[in-house]
């Protein structure tokens, strides 16, 4: 009885992380489809999505770029996309939309 349960628990566990990850790539696929980007910005895009959290250090890291290089690819990618930094450097979160 427990296995069965604990089996369904992780189906549903397993599906649900499924869809949000499908729903990640989707969404990043989407906004890179028709706009023309560097490696770099695609790489930076692609972990601001995936982890709205991250920090300009934390993807100056991922990236292996330094701080100021990681703010002249943001500013870059501003120009093409919204995107906004909601909340503190630390604790806030990114907001990616394409321009109208």
């Amino acid at each position: 009885m427990k296995e069965e349960k604990l089996r369904r628990t992780n189906s549903s566990v397993n599906s649900t992380v499924n869809s949000s990850v499908n729903s990640t790539v989707n969404s990043f696929n989407e906004i890179v489809e028709n706009i023309e980007l560097t490696d770099v910005q695609k790489s930076l895009l692609k972990s601001m999505i995936e982890i709205p959290t991250i920090t300009i250090a934390e993807l100056s890291t991922e990236t292996g770029l330094n701080h100021n290089a990681v703010n002249y690819q943001l500013k870059k990618l501003r120009k093409i996309l919204n995107i906004e930094r909601y909340g503190s450097d630390k604790k806030g979160s990114w907001m990616i939309y394409m321009k109208v």
